[in-house]
């Protein structure tokens, strides 16, 4: 009686390969840190960024509109326009925009109206990166506006290594590197045209967080957008030896984004802070008046 042997199934070998990554735990958890790092610093540099325009917002009390006019025609115009660009792009209708229009009873210095159809995917994943335009549109204008100027950033000074994990490339001296960073960034200014494009990025950075409003918006697509990255990402590390170039170009990319992040936010907040002091001090000196 002959004998043969069967040839092995391809494809369940593919699957019993799949099944074994898959429950990886050392897989699991490197990406778990990766996306913890990656996502951390500039999560918190925004929380941050957010406290302090509100608490500039709150210190001004009755001078509060005049204050918001200075940085909110320039700052607000581009939180509404990355809005309304981002919506464009993810192929959703803009109705009605609002460039920069104080309303002290609705709270709102602008709006953009737009429509998505919430059964499309690509809707889905829009409505979140259209919630969070102003910071994407504002770190890369201000990554811009230094480049151009010749103003440092920091993603020079904070580099990826594609020889390591993005938490062995943010741990490597972080701290340093804002220090480093910050330094070189006070000695830069070499002409009042300088300290103009500077001003301007304060402005933008200033109104570059999402209100209320875009945080309500971009929830409604958030865990589709995450499920569909978380996705992507850990099946690039289940298969290393086929998504290896590609995963070190899209992480060293994330880097060099969430590093123009923490720039904006940097920036931002100490801009903010000062003027929360400005705003404290008008508030606490009473009005003069004169009586006859």
């Amino acid at each position: 009686m002959e004998v043969t042997k069967k040839k092995p199934d391809s494809f369940g070998l593919f699957l019993s390969h799949v099944k074994e990554k898959m429950f990886n735990l050392n897989i699991l958890k490197i990406f778990l840190l990766d996306l913890t790092y990656l996502l951390a610093l500039p999560a918190m540099a925004c929380c941050f960024l957010w406290v302090m325009n509100e608490a500039y917002y709150r210190a001004f009390g009755r001078f509060k509109r005049k204050a918001v006019i200075c940085t909110g025609v320039v700052g607000v115009t581009v939180h509404e326009v990355s809005h309304a660009l981002m919506a464009s792009l993810w192929g959703m209708y803009v109705n009605k925009i609002v460039f920069f229009n104080f309303d002290p009873e609705s709270k709102t210095l602008g709006y953009v109206n737009y429509s998505y159809n919430p059964r499309s995917l690509i809707h889905c994943l829009g409505i979140v990166f259209t919630g969070f335009a102003p910071l994407i549109v504002g770190a890369c204008l201000v990554y811009f506006i230094f480049d151009y100027s010749g103003l440092p950033n920091f993603n020079s000074y904070f580099q990826y290594s594609y020889q390591g994990s993005i938490q062995e490339t943010i741990n490597a001296g972080f701290l340093e590197s804002v220090t480093n960073w910050l330094s070189d960034l006070y000695v830069s200014f070499n002409s009042p045209l300088d300290v103009l494009f500077f001003l301007l990025c304060l402005m933008i950075g200033v109104h570059s967080t999402p209100s209320r409003a875009d945080l309500r918006g971009a929830m409604r697509g958030s865990f589709i957008t995450l499920s569909f990255l978380f996705s992507l990402w850990y099946l690039m590390r289940l298969f290393p030896s086929y998504t290896t170039t590609y995963m070190r170009i899209f992480e060293g990319w994330m880097v060099d984004f969430g590093a123009a992040i923490i720039q904006l936010a940097l920036i931002s907040s100490v801009f903010a802070f000062s003027l929360t002091i400005v705003g404290l001090v008008l508030s606490v000196k009473k009005p003069t008046t004169f009586s006859n």
